[in-house]
């Protein structure tokens, strides 16, 4: 399905984004000590941008924590979700929903994760899939944006959880399998619609610890592991209706912070962006150049 808006609702897009504060945030959460409190995330109603309401949860166990000790490739300040695993309940959903925004035919995710502890693959039974993960999805959970670390089929017991990058209704190893617990890994990704076809493409860019990612050629240059998926992703250009906590299954500790949903790669990295003011004179100056062109003609 054809997801890019007309020609006409995207220029209306522009000329409302230029009067706007912060107008490439779709939605985006810190997770930060001046919004939560600590403990349990259920029934807090933090006051980030992009919601419409509290924490929907299946069930306890994502925990607010008040304190941060790591460095990653983009801004961050105190404050991260903890999973803290197990297998009881094995069934774990943390859902909020986001408002209305204008469709875009492309959009920019960034996440950090930090793997605290996990236990090996023998120490499950039958071979169970293990999975924690973060995105934005749609109400049913059959399309996300997102990553999470997983058990594969061909993963032994001494190998780490692989971190997943969650696409559409796909997983994608992110080859980095061999990490190290406790390492901070920034993921910052590009969706564009309808490049092909239906088709969308889906670029993703993970740093190790500290990297300059203040801008798409950075990132790719820098780097620790890269890739790019070309499928059908979204169904449509406003598909994405909630931020998605979820471990369907028994999984290890995992911490979750600085998740954003943007229309322009530096606000989900956290960088600076011109004021609004700017983006109006540009908007002033093309439609002056389109007034004299037409005169000109005339």
């Amino acid at each position: 399905m054809m997801k890019l808006l007309s020609t006409g609702a995207m220029l209306s897009s522009v000329i409302l984004i230029s009067t706007q504060t912060n107008a490439g945030i779709i939605a985006q959460d810190s997770f930060s000590v001046n919004d939560y409190t600590a403990g349990n995330i259920k029934n807090q109603n933090p006051a980030t941008p992009g919601f419409s309401g509290d924490w929907d949860t299946t069930t306890s166990g994502y925990h607010s924590q008040n304190s941060t000790s790591y460095t990653a490739a983009i801004p961050n300040i105190a404050g991260y979700i903890h999973f803290p695993g197990g297998s009881s309940p094995a069934d774990r959903q943390a859902t909020r929903s986001l408002t209305s925004y204008v469709g875009s035919g492309t959009y920019y995710f960034s996440f950090v994760s930090i793997r605290r502890g996990w236990g090996t693959e023998d120490t499950y039974a039958n071979g169970t899939k293990k999975e924690v993960s973060i995105g934005f999805s749609n109400t049913g959970n059959t399309e996300q944006v997102g990553i999470g670390y997983a058990f594969r089929n061909d993963d032994s017991s001494t190998v780490h959880p692989s971190l997943v990058i969650k696409a559409g209704g796909q997983n994608v190893l992110a080859s980095i399998g061999e990490s190290n617990f406790n390492d901070v890994l920034t993921t910052v990704m590009k969706l564009e619609l309808d490049v092909s076809g239906s088709q969308d493409r889906l670029s993703w860019y993970v740093a190790n610890g500290v990297a300059d990612f203040s801008t798409e050629a950075n990132a790719n240059l820098n780097a620790t592991t890269k890739g790019t998926l070309e499928t059908d992703i979204l169904s449509s250009a406003t598909s994405l209706s909630q931020l998605l906590l979820r471990s369907p299954d028994r999984s290890g500790q995992v911490n979750w912070d600085e998740a954003a949903f943007t229309t322009t790669w530096a606000e989900a990295v956290g960088e600076p962006v011109p004021e609004p003011a700017s983006f109006a004179m540009l908007g002033l100056g093309a439609l002056l150049g389109i007034r004299r062109g037409k005169q000109k003609i005339a």
